[in-house]
This record gives structure tokens, sequence and C-alpha cells, in this order.
């Protein structure tokens, strides 16, 4: 190894430290969390409580959703719609940002080999998903803290496994999409470009295109569960329970684990894609 070049961990510190530094995550989770708070909880509060095109029933059915007791589904509703692109364009804006400033040849310089600064920025990620995760959980239990209150409902969490294993999901579906936008921003290593075309795929090809086209294209609808976005609504769908009323309807593509096998795979070949394109281009 050469003298003073950074290890592993150090470069994972490194990374970490720097994305700390950066507002674009800030941003980012922030913005993903207002969604959950204002959007799942809300608005969709305010849209079904009293409204004249729900019956009293499908009322209280909504309601049920949006308390605690429905933390291990709720805000996993919002995750097609909302989280996917933004995390897609968080990875995007992350995996382009730093080439045309030049300070990727900077640190790359430090390293003996490509590798493991790659490996340190990729498992940097994977910790930038598990902090959507927890924002995720977070905003969506104090959300549904405050239904309760103005609800007049009771106070009733799931238990702490069944919490945990939401949290594992809204990590897992944060984490592909992520790397896959660290993908194309890797690939174009232009910051807009990049980000514009994980908008493009997550919201224009996968939720319009394939979303729309599925129920009446056989070929679309045997695709739409093998692609990011079918994936995770086929995984948001396994968590809701039999008979339970979401705002956001939930139409599984697939089995949850074939959905987990799928989001696995985009996010192992996601960062496949990103390694090898990082270590075989010229940085300049």
């Amino acid at each position: 190894m050469r003298a003073g070049a950074p290890t592993f961990l150090t470069a994972v510190r490194g990374e970490l430290t720097l994305l700390r530094l950066r507002p674009v995550v800030w941003v980012a989770l922030g913005i993903w969390a207002a969604c959950i708070v204002l959007f799942a909880y809300l608005v969709g509060y305010l849209t079904t409580v009293g409204s004249a095109w729900f019956t009293p029933e499908q009322q209280a059915n909504f309601v049920r959703s949006m308390l605690p007791q429905g933390t291990t589904y709720h805000a996993l509703t919002s995750l097609p719609l909302y989280g996917a692109p933004q995390f897609a364009i968080l990875g995007a804006i992350l995996g382009a940002l730093d080439y045309g400033s030049g300070t990727v040849r900077t640190v790359v310089a430090r390293f003996t080999s490509r590798d493991a600064f790659m490996a340190a920025r990729l498992t940097a990620l994977l910790l930038v998903a598990l902090a959507a995760a927890v924002a995720t959980m977070l905003a969506s239990v104090i959300s549904s803290l405050g239904v309760a209150l103005v609800s007049g409902n009771a106070v009733a969490f799931p238990p702490l496994p069944a919490l945990a294993t939401t949290l594992g999901a809204a990590w897992l579906v944060a984490a592909a999409f992520i790397a896959v936008g660290f993908a194309l921003g890797t690939l174009t290593r232009r910051t807009v470009i990049a980000a514009v075309l994980a908008a493009l795929w997550v919201l224009g090809v996968e939720s319009l295109l394939v979303g729309m086209l599925a129920p009446v294209v056989p070929f679309l609808g045997a695709l739409q569960g093998y692609l990011p976005v079918g994936a995770t609504t086929s995984l948001a769908a396994a968590f809701v329970p039999a008979g339970q009323q979401t705002a956001l309807a939930m139409t599984a593509a697939t089995s949850p684990g074939v959905a987990v096998a799928v989001l696995l795979a985009w996010t192992a070949a996601a960062s496949l894609a990103a390694f090898l394109s990082f270590r075989r281009r010229d940085l300049a």
C-alpha cells in the first residue's frame, strides 16, 4: 500500500463526512419527510374526514391506516410515487457532482487503486439510504401521533419487529433508487443530465408509460413487476392488511419475495455499473 494512502474504513468515514456537509442530502431528506407529513397524512386526513365522497365506514377505514397502528405500511405507500423519484435524483446528483469541479481526480490520487475509493462511496450511499428509511419512519410516527390526537383515537403502535421490518423495506427501496441514480450520475458525469434522466425514467417511463399501459399491454404487465417502481409498489402492497384502504391504492405486480429480489438485483446491477465505469474511464 502507498505510504499514507487511506484505508477502506478511512475512506468511508471521509465520504460520510463529505455527505454530511452537502446541503443536497439534507434538503432531499427534508423534502421526502415533508411529503410524508403533508401528502400521506395531512392532505389524506383533510380530504377524507367529513368528505361526501366517502361513507362513514370508508372514512374510518382510511383514518385507521393513518393511526400509529398503521405505521408499518402507511408511509410505504408513498414510496412509489414520491420517494422513488426523489431518491433517484439524489443518487444522480451525488454520482455526478464532483466531476465538474475536479474533486474526484484530487481525492482518487491519494488511493493506491480506484476500487477502494468507489467501494467506500457505494458503502456510504447505503448509509444515506438508511438515513432516508429512518426519516420515513420518524415522519410516519410523528404524523400518526398527530392524527390520533386530532381524531381522538388511542395510541397503539405495532410491535418492534414489525416496525423493524418496515424500516428494512424502506431502506431497500431507498438503496435501490439511490444506486440507480448514482449509476446514471457516474456514467454521464453531468449533474443536470443525470438528474433529468433519473426523473424521466422513474416518472416518465415507469410511473406513466408502463404504469398506465400495463393493464392493457400484456408484455408491459409482465415486465412491470421486474422494474424498480413496480417492485416497490408490490413490496408496499404486501404490508397493507387485507381489507385496509389507503389514500394511494397499491396493486401488486408480483409477490413480495420477488419484489425484494428485484430491488436487490437493481441495487447490485446499478452499483456494478457505476463501479466498472469508474474503474475503466479516464477521470479527466
